[in-house]
């Protein structure tokens, strides 16, 4: 069942829409990342959701190496 933002969003969160429609619909007034990622849905195939989840996953890993970066040069 879909949550509305405001009832999970904590104030140190990041929003990342990975849906075209989803970050066009989206009203909220915090910033937030648009990752265009094909829906695997329309191919149906085990291989277009591999893709989709090999991608979500690539582009969280650099998030989080930026995010360790800035952390790192915020202590220094």
């Amino acid at each position: 069942m879909p949550t509305a933002v405001e009832e999970v969003l904590r104030p140190d969160d990041v929003i990342v829409a990975v849906c075209d429609r989803a970050h066009e619909e989206l009203d909220h007034p915090r910033s937030r990342l648009h990752w265009s990622i094909p829906d695997p849905v329309p191919a149906g195939t085990r291989a277009a959701f591999e893709e989709a989840y090999a991608d979500i996953q690539r582009r969280i890993h650099q998030l989080l190496n930026l995010h360790d970066q800035r952390r790192g040069i915020e202590a220094s």
